[in-house]
């Protein structure tokens, strides 16, 4: 399919019978002649057999013949014609920096004294309807003003030096005279000995938290992602933008969706898949994968593969993978449950606190065999209800896990395990983020030793 374009915001024009022409101002919709056409000024020129010839003493661009005396002053500076124009702009600047060697022909250099600043062909721009060189001048919205060693920045429609002293550029309002710990809060300067800003806006007095675009105080109250709650309880926690007690049972957090949960009779039995809340565990399975969390409708001879919910009788899962064979039923349904990877804010605070469990980023597996070994790196064993944690040695070997059974781990990955003895672990969850994990676990476990 062509590539289609706009012209002027309002023209649309196929790129491979039309060309675009022109500074931004006097765009023209050009009919190609040939395949080979460019631009050159509002005109087009076929690189063949003509060159676009830049006359600096008249300050105009035009098409010539490819053997006339301006293209062949021209291809000194361009080199050869190129279909592509971004190679002619590299070979220019080339031709323009590189070092000669002596007996090099000296019409080139002549040429190059005689280049007027600002009105090269191809590395010029327009500000406005004014042609200019950026590396002698910056246009700032339609004015020119000197570039000084590349230190001129625009400040809407001024220009100022970054060298320059108390000098704040707010929202294209341009201040002097600004003490040095000066910010912006919107388009006007505020100094942080003074005030307290937060995204743009502007507190008395200075030095408190900010939580969005308020204030906060962090001993008395909570901030989830940019909104302010009380501390209700020790064990007030963020979920999305609220905050909420996961002790209190009230309430239950999936993937940063808060639901209350104080209708169900038995709160235990509510779950989380993704962002949704499981009210009938019996009824409903969820398939969780890196990649996604799905609920489905609960059917027999069925199981989770990742975020497939397969047919046992049809198809067979191998470390998350799909395999169009019947499932060779080994073990029992509740031993298959133990390796299906779930979000780890699904599982019970309470269950969590009373296992041991670790924490462990994948480094390396391989599988020997119907077995696999896995080698974990930043590994911390947890004591919830104890409230130890113990740092693991580095390249922390866990294994054998049963290959098949096991879903498949992502190297560089954070996980949940579960001891089941010795350097025998289960993978229960990915885990996003292992600080805020640690932290979570450790806030309700340490809420329940208080009572």
């Amino acid at each position: 399919m062509a590539s289609i374009f706009l012209v002027s915001l309002t023209e649309l024009f196929e790129e491979r019978t039309h060309l675009c022409c022109g500074p931004h101002a006097k765009k023209v919709l050009l009919s190609k002649k040939t395949s080979h056409d460019l631009c050159c000024g509002t005109e087009l020129y076929n690189p063949i057999k003509q060159c676009c010839c830049y006359e600096p003493d008249l300050q105009v661009i035009s098409v010539d013949r490819i053997n006339s005396k301006c293209c062949l002053i021209q291809g000194l500076l361009t080199g050869p014609t190129s279909a592509h124009p971004e190679n002619q702009t590299a070979y220019f600047h080339e031709q323009l920096t590189e070092k000669h060697p002596a007996g090099h022909r000296e019409p080139q250099r002549q040429v190059r004294r005689k280049k007027t600043p600002g009105l090269a062909p191809f590395d010029s721009q327009y500000c406005g309807q004014q042609l200019y060189d950026p590396q002698t001048s910056t246009c700032c919205s339609g004015k020119l003003f000197p570039n000084n060693a590349g230190l001129t920045q625009c400040c809407g429609e001024k220009s100022y030096e970054l060298s320059e002293e108390g000098v704040l550029c707010c929202d294209g309002q341009l201040y002097h005279d600004q003490p040095a710990d000066s910010t912006c809060a919107g388009n006007v300067p505020y100094s942080q000995h003074d005030y307290t800003i937060c995204q743009k806006a502007a507190h008395l007095p200075a030095g408190e938290q900010c939580c969005g675009t308020k204030t906060f105080d962090p001993n008395e109250e909570i901030c989830c992602n940019g909104h302010r709650h009380k501390r209700s309880a020790v064990d007030t926690a963020c979920c999305g933008i609220y905050a909420y007690s996961a002790r209190a049972g009230r309430h239950k957090c999936c993937s940063g969706q808060l639901h209350g949960v104080s209708f169900l009779k038995n709160k235990e039995e509510a779950g989380c898949c993704g962002p949704l809340l499981l009210t009938d565990r019996r009824n409903q399975q969820c398939c969780h994968s890196a990649q996604k969390t799905l609920a489905y409708k609960t059917q027999p001879s069925h199981s989770c593969c990742g975020h497939w919910y397969y047919n046992t009788s049809i198809w067979s899962c191998c470390a998350g993978r799909l395999i169009p064979a019947p499932t060779n039923k080994t073990g029992t349904e509740a031993g298959a449950e133990e390796f299906i990877l779930r979000p780890w804010m699904d599982y019970n605070s309470f269950a969590i606190c009373s296992m041991t469990v670790m924490l462990g980023t994948v480094k390396s597996s391989a599988v020997k065999g119907n077995q696999r070994f896995v080698v974990l790196t930043n590994a911390m064993k947890i004591q919830g209800k104890r409230c130890i944690v113990t740092a693991q040695e580095d390249s922390f070997l866990v294994g054998p896990l049963e290959h098949c059974s096991t879903p498949a781990l992502k190297q560089d990955r954070t996980y949940l395990w579960r001891k089941i003895s010795g350097h025998h672990y289960k993978p229960l969850s990915d885990v996003p983020d292992s600080t805020a994990a640690l932290h979570a676990i450790m806030t309700f476990c340490q809420s329940m030793t208080r009572d």
